[in-house]
């Protein structure tokens, strides 16, 4: 990593706008509204920097109430991204102008061109009216922060609020190798902790780590180290919250954590260690806005939410960013009219993210699923909901458009895409795993396997899907409320057939994902090749002598 310190003084010059859309990656995205005041400046133009023609002189941010504003340049690991991080927030509503003159080049020798954009920061929201965000929800969410975590047990002194485990069946002979990850996220009725744990094939704790508050999606990264979300605070709006992502060795120790930039928050659902070191996560943020204005009924006060993508680099720069409202038009959006009335309109709740094998994003939500060109933020194309682009082969449209949603949405290694439907409770739709064969060119969605539980678990929230090595479906249940013996996690062998099936008791307690993996010996979990070749790249090879 380079490191520049610079103090930014406004450059007065003939500015050449259009070659805004000769950068490969620009944010905040030019004319873009509601930007955070903690906002840095990323621009990247798709190859490798000269680092030495990078210089201070050659940039400026000024905004319209802050005027000249220094910050910190920075030109990330990856050697092509620049990124500005001023010194101080940008004021509320104030529209700032980011200005590059040309003089820096590319390792090749390609000058890059002069630009101007601008966009605007966030005014203050309006004060929240507790009590109707109170009446617009089922439930009360619970207040408050939460510490580190408090206790790690060893096996032979299970504290009393262990939650009861048992294994309803196991063959042992079909299973796959590996031992359960699971997360406390409700701990049901009774005197139950939140707890991360790793469980034996048997049910028996082999590692467990006490929280005061919801944990969530404990899980191992291909770098071999294991992550889980520890609650910060529960959104008022609906379910989740907002997470700081823990790092953990194969000696349960914590030695990292990762939050977004920009002065969001992570959201619980997902969280991602790319194969290069990189970070992948999101989260929510809100816009103030006059809802009167596009819904009968709605709130001239209201906040309506957002979601955003990160790309952290290994020194946690942020190096891509989406956000929903920068692709979106708040006044012509289809919203959900279950919430476009309410205090706080709740839109794009994001519940899995994945790197494609291509390299791009996939991100999904209870209603759609998209992909995110990660070189440029553009959609590549929408899966269900109102934007649905995909004709279903081997059953109805209908029922296609309904099958591909859910809490997990991931490629897995035969090229398919694996996912857990929550259905509907409500019609009584019961949870299901699909597996669909995409034609992304031809925008064909084919489903090639099911498992359908021959009794019904009702799961409308939470929930998971992992394809095993030994061609087994591990299932993690999630938010299941139906009868008293629903699961926690299931496995399931390709032909259908269950081999292992564990609970709590009560199956009130649960775990918000559930999946098998070996316990990490401090190696890579994952034999993985990626290539970091961005489209539009010009490079340059040369013979060594």
């Amino acid at each position: 990593m380079i490191r520049i310190i610079i103090s930014v003084l406004f450059i007065s010059t003939t500015l050449i706008s259009a070659a805004n859309d000769s950068y490969q990656f620009i944010s905040p995205k030019p004319g873009s509204k509601y930007n955070t005041r903690e906002s840095s400046v990323v621009i990247r133009w798709g190859e490798g920097l000269a680092a030495a023609t990078v210089s201070a002189d050659l940039i400026s941010v000024n905004g319209t109430v802050s005027g000249d504003v220094p910050g910190d340049l920075i030109i990330s690991r990856d050697g092509k991204t620049i990124i500005f991080k001023p010194y101080q927030k940008f004021g509320y509503g104030e529209l700032v102008r980011v200005s590059v003159l040309k003089g820096m080049e590319t390792i090749s020798g390609i000058e890059l061109p002069e630009i101007t954009f601008t966009f605007e920061v966030a005014g203050k929201l309006p004060v929240i009216d507790e009590q109707a965000v109170l009446s617009d929800n089922t439930y009360k969410p619970v207040p408050g922060r939460v510490t580190a975590g408090l206790t790690t047990s060893a096996m032979d002194t299970v504290p009393d609020n262990f939650p009861p485990i048992e294994v309803n069946f196991i063959d042992s002979s079909r299973i796959a190798e590996g031992r359960i990850f699971l997360a406390v996220f409700s701990p049901g009725a009774g005197n139950v902790g939140y707890y991360v744990m790793i469980l034996n094939n048997d049910g028996t704790p082999y590692f467990i780590k006490e929280y005061d508050g919801p944990v969530y999606d404990f899980k191992v990264q291909p770098n071999g180290l294991m992550s889980y979300g520890r609650t910060i605070e529960n959104y008022p709006y609906g379910g989740g919250g907002s997470v700081e992502w823990l790092l953990m060795d194969n000696t349960y120790t914590i030695v990292d954590s990762v939050q977004m930039q920009n002065g969001y928050l992570a959201d619980c659902h997902d969280f991602m260690i790319l194969p290069n070191g990189h970070y992948l996560l999101f989260g929510h943020y809100y816009i103030p806005f006059d809802m009167s204005t596009v819904v009968e009924g709605g709130r001239p006060n209201a906040i309506v939410t957002g979601g955003i993508i990160q790309e952290l680099d290994q020194d946690k720069n942020m190096i891509f960013q989406w956000r929903s409202w920068d692709y979106y038009d708040l006044a012509t959006y289809t919203y959900n009219p279950q919430q476009a009335t309410n205090q706080i309109v709740h839109e794009f709740h994001f519940n899995a993210i994945d790197l494609d094998d291509d390299n791009n994003i996939l991100i999904s939500a209870p209603t759609w699923a998209k992909k995110i060109n990660r070189q440029t933020g553009d959609i590549m194309w929408n899966m269900s909901g109102f934007e649905n682009e995909f004709r279903f082969l081997n059953l109805d449209s209908l029922t296609g458009v309904d099958y591909a949603v859910g809490h997990t949405f991931h490629r897995i290694p035969n090229g398919d895409i694996l996912l857990f439907d929550n259905g509907n409770p409500f019609t009584d739709t019961k949870a299901m795993i699909h597996e669909f064969s995409l034609d992304e060119d031809q925008k064909t969605a084919t489903l090639v396997w099911s498992y359908i539980p021959d009794s019904s678990i009702y799961t409308p929230f939470m929930g998971s899907a992992q394809r095993l090595t030994n061609g087994n479906t591990f299932i993690g249940w999630g938010g299941s409320f139906g009868a008293t013996t629903d699961p926690a996690v299931t496995e399931v062998t390709p032909a259908g057939e269950p081999v292992f099936e564990l609970s709590f008791v009560p199956s009130s307690i649960q775990s918000y994902r559930g999946y098998r993996y070996k316990v990490p010996d401090g190696q890579p979990s994952d034999d993985v090749t990626i290539v970091e070749w961005a489209e539009g790249s010009n490079h340059k090879f040369e013979n060594a002598t």
